[in-house]
């Protein structure tokens, strides 16, 4: 059963963007020779052996793309967000906000203000900046928890508040290797979302390859059109119709590309927030059942 998640996990998470990344590359290939080769068809005829070569290329693609820094794409969701949600908010709104937030904490921790202030603060936050920082969007999650949790959740984490843990990326792998350790049922929770997360990242920088390629073979045919249309000697081929319809599927493909990875950077963060608060759920749970003082 551990397998088949696992491999369930993979398809998903690699095998999927990794086999688009091998199809368009193949289709890259068959748009560029078809000109000079009008005979070939693109289509991938599957024998045992093209079968195995195909997975073991589209894993090793998919791999290639798990390299790729998620903090890179989170820089660009973060842009994304910020340009759409908030056009005029600056950062230094934002820093001078975080610096009223720390004072207040610190104030709190020390005995000298009630969490009732510290609950005021996190409000205005969340309702003027909501997800403006970037990952692991600690305000943000800090803010939710105060006011949306209970006391007893609440008082569990004010020790790592107090620290400055709950602030970093570092607490929330903490947390994940408390649960993969004491939970195989909240480990496949998070394994899960985690899965889905890469693949969309994934098929973000699939996304990005297609739209290069297709944009270069709308051209690279056009180009041909206009040979053909003109009479040079050298670009002149028969199946000039073919061109046509490739160029309208690129139009068409670079499009719809557009659209995906506009929609992959409005949503990946939310994805991200839900594997956050599986994370941390998850530790407050086991501590919690396990007796456990970490």
């Amino acid at each position: 059963m551990q397998v088949a998640r696992d491999l369930i996990r993979d398809l998903v998470g690699i095998l999927f963007p990794g086999g688009l990344l091998v199809i368009f590359t193949l289709w890259f290939y068959w748009a560029v020779i078809v000109p000079f080769s009008p005979s070939t068809s693109f289509s991938i005829s599957l024998t045992d052996n093209s079968f195995f070569v195909l997975l073991i290329v589209s894993y090793i693609a998919g791999q290639s793309l798990r390299i790729k820094r998620l903090e890179d794409l989170e820089k660009k969701c973060t842009e994304e967000y910020r340009k759409r949600k908030f056009p005029n908010l600056k950062q230094s709104e934002w820093q001078e906000f975080v610096k009223m937030i720390d004072k207040e904490e610190k104030d709190y921790f020390a005995g000298q203000a009630n969490i009732d202030n510290l609950k005021e603060i996190y409000k205005q936050y969340n309702d003027k900046f909501s997800f403006w920082e970037e990952f692991p969007y600690a305000y943000r999650l800090i803010g939710r928890r105060l006011l949306k949790q209970s006391e007893d959740y609440i008082k569990f984490f004010e020790k790592y508040d107090k620290q400055g843990l709950t602030k970093t990326e570092t607490f929330f792998n903490f947390c994940k290797s408390v649960i993969y350790q004491y939970s195989p049922s909240f480990k496949e929770e998070v394994l899960r979302q985690e899965s889905l997360v890469r693949l969309f990242a994934g098929l973000y920088y699939v996304i990005k390859y297609g739209k290069a390629i297709t944009l270069g073979v709308g051209i690279y045919h056009l180009i041909l059109l206009a040979g053909n249309h003109f009479k040079i000697d050298f670009l002149v081929y028969a199946n000039s119709g073919l061109s046509y319809k490739i160029v309208l599927a690129a139009i068409f493909a670079f499009s719809i590309f557009i659209y995906m990875n506009n929609e992959i950077l409005k949503r990946l963060r939310y994805m991200r927030v839900k594997e956050l608060n599986l994370a941390y759920d998850g530790f407050y749970l086991i501590c919690k059942k396990e007796n456990l003082e970490l």
